[in-house]
């Protein structure tokens, strides 16, 4: 996998090398060339409210191990050119004031600039202004105002260009790089010499490149990870810590061997890739981060469709088209693009189908499609080290075709409409806290997607619990965001089953929408449970614990003890309605004991469940669309006799 890595890193021309690495800083401390402080900048989205800063490439960075080397109680290392704020400027955390080793690590950083200004002379009076307890004082207000954090990164700048910065007005990088280099060769050869007596310092074969190289023994962290259980200061990728793993006496990072420069370019480009929102899609406890190793526009990209930004699935979510404005969620306001709004016109089926169609038709796409391959990695943080919970490779061709499978496995009729649930719905719906599903399911449910895979019963186990739970509190509890995560799971539920009768031998079964001929007595028996509830309410309106409260579980585990009794009980109810509506239901319930037939299972064992859960909710979005329908009809005559009347 980090081989691939590698290869995309050297597709994408990111640029790495030890000694630097990838930093995002929020604010530029401004200077003009006789190093007299002008002023503080904020960098990146100014307006985002989650502005995380402007990011640069190859700033000179240190790892930890290098950081610890030659640091004292007297002397404690720091990074060049970029730090936080706490050490540049001594900015306190909560009023408190800093440590004895954030002051070392300050007057490091001061030193550093000093020693630099020999090849950089505006470096010198810059760290003179820092070393000055009044000019620090108007910069640590001034971050202040801002609502600045003392581990948010800060950079200097002349004339208000960032010394880091890769732009072409920059003069000053070129100069300060190659005193860095400098520098940072005199620190691995003091490093080096230290370590000469231990005898596992040789050279071994990069595990790879395949070359002869000198091992490093702390590799980069890699960050990003803090929403899945990552820490803030990153985490470990190749490490190695108990005796099993510490064959021939190799310690740390050497069992996998590997030169500083593979590292670097490994920690580079996966570090790029967690960062960027468009090649990084956030689940709930893991992150996919995926790449394709040729050129795929954002409006081809089928991954844009299975997991979208978020700001997008949560408008998508409720999926609120004939809910009245006075109950619908409030919405954040967004610019859509005129791409934006032809893309929300079409469902991902529809879009994925002209896709296909288009590589078909012509030949030079179809070549270049079947050549273009994906790559995911799904990751979490656990402990500081990262955990690799899949690694996915196809061709783009057959990556579309089977997300498009996806789709029409998991649609689902929901408020009139064939509605196609996102990954983070679905994983949202099976969980009462979305916090705690487990992250190899998740990897397993996006292996499913990817992969055209089945449908892990223990996916479907969680999916038939929060539906039994959903349908039992329907009434007191029902909003729109629950309603949608039940046709979600409704959804997943109905993926099963038709994934698995694609299998050989398997059960061929219609479940797109209510089938009256569905040969499952499951399905029948939940179809049956819905028509009762339905005739109960419309006999005695809302009798507090009715049909579904009270029998719902019984009836959907152990269905011969609980479906004689309601249908011996609903000719009560029959008797309280017009003989014309009577009817109706009678020939309802008597059509659906005719699929059941004279033997009702004593017990439903867990697909069975989800059977009958899929026929309860398909029965009931049924009846609730002929409604919708006939009152729809209903007003439309009175609408024509209206205006005949007045012609």
């Amino acid at each position: 996998m980090l081989d691939q890595i590698l290869k995309y890193a050297q597709n994408a021309g990111i640029s790495s090398e030890p000694g630097f690495s990838t930093k995002t800083v929020r604010w530029l401390l401004t200077f003009d060339q006789n190093g007299t402080y002008t002023g503080l900048i904020e960098l990146g989205q100014v307006n985002d409210k989650k502005n995380k800063g402007e990011v640069f490439e190859l700033c000179p960075n240190l790892t930890q191990p290098e950081l610890g080397f030659g640091s004292s109680q007297e002397l404690s290392k720091c990074h060049f050119l970029v730090e936080t704020a706490g050490v540049v400027v001594l900015l306190s955390e909560k009023g408190e004031e800093p440590i004895e080793k954030i002051k070392r690590k300050h007057d490091y950083f001061a030193k550093l600039l000093f020693e630099a200004s020999e090849s950089v002379p505006f470096l010198n009076n810059i760290a003179q202004a820092l070393s000055d307890p009044i000019i620090l004082k108007a910069m640590q207000k001034e971050l202040e105002a801002h609502k600045a954090k003392h581990s948010d990164n800060v950079t200097i700048g002349i004339n208000n260009i960032p010394v880091v910065s890769c732009r072409d007005a920059n003069e000053l990088r070129p100069l300060w790089e190659d005193w860095w280099r400098a520098h940072y060769r005199e620190l691995k050869k003091l490093q080096a010499g230290q370590e000469k007596d231990d005898s596992s310092q040789c050279q071994m074969v990069d595990v790879i490149t395949g070359e002869i190289v000198e091992p490093i023994r702390s590799h980069e962290k890699i960050k990003g990870l803090v929403s899945v259980g990552g820490l803030g200061t990153g985490d470990s990728m190749v490490s190695f810590d108990k005796d099993a793993y510490r064959s021939f006496g190799l310690e740390q990072s050497l069992n996998a061997a590997m030169s500083a420069e593979t590292v670097s370019a490994y920690a580079t480009a996966l570090n790029k890739l967690i960062s960027d929102k468009n090649q990084s899609k956030r689940l709930v406890g893991t992150i996919m981060t995926y790449w394709y190793d040729k050129s795929i526009g954002k409006e081809d990209d089928p991954m844009e469709f299975l997991c979208p930004q978020k700001e997008q699935a949560d408008e998508e979510i409720l999926g609120m088209d004939n809910v009245p404005e006075e109950i619908q969620a409030p919405k954040k306001k967004k610019v859509k693009t005129k791409e934006d709004l032809e893309r929300d016109e079409k469902s991902a089926i529809q879009t994925l189908k002209k896709l296909l169609d288009s590589i078909e038709e012509n030949p030079q796409k179809k070549s270049y499609s079947m050549n273009a391959y994906y790559h995911a990695i799904i990751l979490s943080g656990v402990s500081g080290r990262v955990m690799m919970r899949d690694y996915i490779f196809a061709s783009y061709e057959e990556i579309a075709r089977n997300i498009l499978q996806w789709f029409e496995d998991v649609g689902i009729r929901y408020r009139q409409k064939l509605r196609e649930p996102t990954m983070w719905n679905i994983i949202c719906s099976i969980e009462r806290d979305p916090k705690d599903a487990p992250k190899p399911l998740e990897a397993k449910l996006w292996r499913c997607a990817v992969k055209k895979e089945t449908i892990p019963r223990e996916a479907l186990a969680k999916a038939v619990h929060r539906s039994t739970v959903y349908f039992m509190s329907e009434k007191n509890k029902s909003n729109n965001n629950e309603d949608w995560n039940q046709a979600t799971r409704m959804g997943l539920i109905k993926a099963y089953h038709v994934r698995k009768q694609r299998k050989p031998g398997g059960e061929k079964l219609n479940l797109d929408s209510l089938n009256e001929g569905n040969p499952s007595v499951a399905y029948q028996c939940g179809r049956l449970l819905s028509i009762l509830a339905d005739l109960q309410y419309a006999a005695l309106g809302d009798v507090g614990a009715g049909v579904i409260d009270r029998f719902y579980a019984s009836a959907s585990s152990t269905p011969a003890l609980i479906l004689g009794r309601l249908t011996r009980t609903s000719q009560y109810h029959l008797a309280k309605l017009d003989s014309g509506l009577a009817r109706i239901y009678d020939a309802k319930i008597a059509k659906v004991w005719s699929k059941i037939g004279n033997s009702v299972p004593k017990t439903f064992n867990l697909e069975d469940q989800s059977l009958f859960a899929l026929g309860y909710y398909q029965q009931k979005e049924s009846d609730i669309e002929e409604r919708i329908k006939a009152s729809n009809e209903k007003k439309a005559n009175m609408t024509k006799e209206g205006n005949n009347g007045n012609n």
